[in-house]
């Protein structure tokens, strides 16, 4: 892994922090600041036409990002909305399709699995925090579709890096979809000062850049707002 991407991993997740900190505080607020992690270092192997469908209509994956981001709501709809644009990509490009613990599994979503099998999408599902979400094993289940599915540690954004630029890679050059399940562990730490720490530990940047995307990003929201 680059340093380079290591420093935009972080970049995105503070942005993506900075972005929710000035929404109205509240039970979904803070669910989705868990969830940096998994955006971060998922979307940052995007490029020009690939297509990202979400599931939140506030802007924040846009603004982490910079490329544009589509909500539909319904965990099963929005994967077939996935469907559809894969079939209209340029060779190359990918559908990458994020879809919320509680949208995924049920009616309809086997089904959908087996048709998205041998396109280039990649569904990244987000980490269990409502405690209403389907107890299903959904790695299990797109397995049985023909879709590799991969459980990774949703606060771990080194190993979701890795693991999304494999599957991406597979994406990319006709290997079909891949579902990337985060998970939440029971000992879960905070993800961008665990990426915070490796990033000074191992001398990928200095603690005067780490403190300062932050600054340099709340003073970049001031002048687009002033």
């Amino acid at each position: 892994m680059s340093h380079k991407s290591l420093r935009t991993m972080f970049t995105f997740m503070v942005k993506a922090r900075v972005l929710l900190g000035r929404m109205k505080a509240g039970r979904g607020q803070r669910a989705a600041l868990a969830d940096v992690a998994c955006w971060a270092s998922t979307v940052v192997g995007l490029e020009d036409g690939d297509v990202a469908l979400g599931c939140r209509e506030d802007g924040v994956l846009e603004g982490m990002r910079g490329v544009s981001v589509v909500a539909i709501a319904g965990g099963v709809e929005r994967l077939y909305a996935g469907i559809g644009a894969a079939l209209g990509l340029k060779k190359g490009r990918v559908v990458m399709v994020f879809v919320e613990r509680h949208e995924a599994g049920g009616r309809g979503w086997d089904e959908a699995l087996r048709v998205a099998a041998e396109l280039p999408i990649i569904i990244v599902v987000l980490p269990r925090w409502k405690g209403v979400e389907t107890d299903a094993d959904l790695c299990k289940e797109a397995r049985l579709a023909g879709v590799p599915g991969i459980p990774v540690d949703g606060q771990d954004a080194k190993a979701l890096y890795r693991v999304a630029q494999e599957s991406l890679g597979r994406a990319r050059a006709d290997g079909g979809c891949a579902l990337i399940e985060t998970v939440m562990l029971p000992d879960a730490s905070d993800a961008i000062a665990g990426l915070a720490e490796y990033l000074l530990a191992r001398k990928v940047a200095n603690k005067a850049w780490v403190d300062g995307v932050e600054k340099k990003f709340v003073a970049l929201l001031g002048q687009r707002i002033g």
